[in-house]
């Protein structure tokens, strides 16, 4: 088969399970235009930009981007409409390399977290004169690998490389005033390099820690480990889990891997569900792009059939463009004469993957990072940036999809 006349963007895309690997058209997201020129950040893991809507301005139509200034030790924020500065933030004493904003229902007011190689984390109030909330002096003696703010226990939950000396890996402090709450330490040390909550009932919330080899789940009521999540030998040494999400259904835990792995676990039986690896792949940031629902009937059995499609969006570290992947499961289904409901009879199982790959101009470019947003103008959209050291805008041109993610 000639991968080159089936797609032009598809390079290296050889997988384990090559039987059941389907070329399809690319899905219909368009780069848009050049955002921020000379983006000089080179770590491939860090949320080193991201978006926000003043909490005043939500009727207008405006959307600002927010990224870290390495060499200045400064954050900037610049209007996306017209790539104008509005303001750039100052207080780091060393070198910026994360920033993430977190939007609070209970106060209408968006909220900036960043940290710096001093291992202190800032709390920026951005409706209220992008003033400094305070700064918390961790404790780590290594960079913080990931940070989330989780608003519904007033919580800001960090994580950093676990070592012999400092075991204390994921630690939980106060949104009211930044004081510790709890240290959660790993028995085995492990690097810690991304967390996620799972609310998985009303009032049963999880930290979802992604480590070297494994992934831990704590109860945030008691803090006690809930399971470890690990693939045991079916992977080589060495595997770290870079970036994952949530389904859309709340039972599926999407995670990529450096080794090149797209692991799809069940958080509800604790399990594996199934293990793609992208040969000659190193994968990064993963992120979920839509959700889309078709039928189709068996020609054998005439079974009927529905087929729940995942797109997601993966950066891979050896390949150019970012990687449109397609993971299909498929529900048998009956459909009853009498109440003209479709029931279903199975539950979820893996049926088939698509891959793909998007590349802006056919430039050769390894993308490092990319953020899904919600453009004021063109909806589902997404940031991404690469070797160019720039930030470039993709949008969607709508196809037939229900989209059921709200980020």
């Amino acid at each position: 088969m000639n991968l080159q006349k089936k797609n032009h963007y598809i390079e290296n895309l050889e997988t384990k399970d090559s039987d059941k690997l389907i070329f399809k058209n690319k899905p219909n997201i368009k780069y848009r235009e050049n955002i921020i020129n000379n983006f000089n950040y080179s770590y491939w893991i860090c949320d080193t930009f991201d978006v926000y809507c003043p909490a005043n301005e939500k009727n207008k139509k405006e959307l600002y981007l927010i990224y870290s200034i390495f060499e200045k030790m400064e954050i900037n924020i610049i209007r996306i409409s017209d790539k104008k500065e509005v303001k750039s933030l100052s207080g780091h004493s060393n070198y910026i390399d994360k920033v993430k904003n977190f939007y609070n229902e209970k106060d209408n007011h968006n909220y900036l977290l960043s940290s710096d190689w001093n291992f202190t984390l800032f709390v920026w109030d951005l409706d209220n004169n992008y003033t400094i909330k305070y700064k918390i002096v961790t404790g780590y003696t290594n960079y913080l690998y990931s940070f989330l703010l989780y608003f519904k226990l007033d919580y800001i939950i960090s994580s950093t490389v676990g070592h012999e000396e400092e075991i204390d890996f994921i630690k939980i402090f106060s949104f009211k005033n930044g004081h510790i709450i709890k240290e959660i330490a790993n028995s085995d040390a492990n690097d810690t390099l991304y967390c996620l909550i799972w609310e998985k009932e009303k009032d049963e919330s999880y930290i979802i820690a992604l480590c070297y080899e494994k992934i831990s789940i704590y109860n945030l009521t008691n803090f006690l480990l809930y399971c470890d999540l690990s693939v045991g030998v079916q992977q080589s040494c060495g595997d770290y889990y870079f970036s994952g999400f949530i389904s859309y259904n709340n039972k599926y835990l999407y995670t990529s891997s450096n080794e090149g792995y797209i692991n799809i676990w069940d958080l509800y039986q604790k399990n594996l569900v199934k293990s793609i690896q992208l040969q000659n792949s190193s994968l990064f940031k993963i992120i979920p792009w839509s959700v889309y629902v078709n039928y189709s009937r068996d020609k054998d059995d005439l079974k009927l059939y529905k087929n729940i499609n995942n797109e997601i969006l993966i950066c891979d570290k050896n390949k150019c463009g970012i990687l449109d992947i397609n993971i299909i499961f498929r529900n048998e289904i009956d459909y009853n004469d009498v109440t003209n409901k479709i029931i279903d009879l199975d539950e979820d199982v893996y049926y088939k993957y698509q891959v793909n790959s998007l590349s802006k101009n056919k430039e050769k470019e390894p993308i490092k990072m990319i953020k899904k947003i919600k453009h004021p103008i063109y909806q589902d959209s997404f940031l991404c940036s690469g070797e160019s050291k720039n930030i470039d805008l993709w949008v969607n041109n709508p196809p037939l999809i229900i989209n059921l993610f709200n980020k």
